[in-house]
């Protein structure tokens, strides 16, 4: 009876330290799953708009939500031949040194993560490198994501 009683009492301390380590491991996954999901969510509270501002153009980044959001600003263009740089704000990127996804008719290019507070605009212009004309049927609109 004493080995019966000492192994039931390993077996109580056995179960009690697993119970100590995976608990709060569990715990810490799901607030983290839940952090990565609210920030996800943020994306989908935001609209962009596009108008003249001279030479420029101006992309207007809205929020809905009441605090500060980080979303990653994207360009989503057709597919094209020629080489052209965006001005975004005060920075001039290549088009081709740019991070991107793509699918059968666009690419999406990365243009960088900002903060939003309700309202961000940025200066946009699209120009060809080393080329007078443009892609015929070149079209672009911008997109924003929420991050994880």
């Amino acid at each position: 009876m004493d080995k019966e009683l000492k192994q039931l009492v390993v077996e109580i301390i056995s179960l009690t330290i697993l119970l100590i380590v995976v608990v709060p491991i569990c715990v810490q996954a799901s607030n983290d799953y839940q952090e990565k999901r609210d920030v996800l969510l943020n994306g989908t509270g935001t609209s962009v708009d596009i108008s003249h501002n001279g030479k420029m153009k101006k992309v207007t980044v809205y929020s809905e939500h009441d605090d500060v959001i980080r979303v990653n600003l994207i360009l989503k263009i057709t597919k094209f031949a020629n080489d052209y740089e965006i001005y975004l704000d005060e920075e001039i990127y290549n088009i081709r040194d740019l991070d991107y996804t793509e699918d059968n008719e666009y690419q999406y290019y990365n243009l960088g993560i900002y903060e939003v507070d309700e309202i961000r605009e940025f200066d946009f212009q699209l120009r060809n490198v080393g080329k007078n004309y443009y892609d015929e049927t070149i079209t672009y609109s911008f997109m924003t994501e929420g991050l994880l």
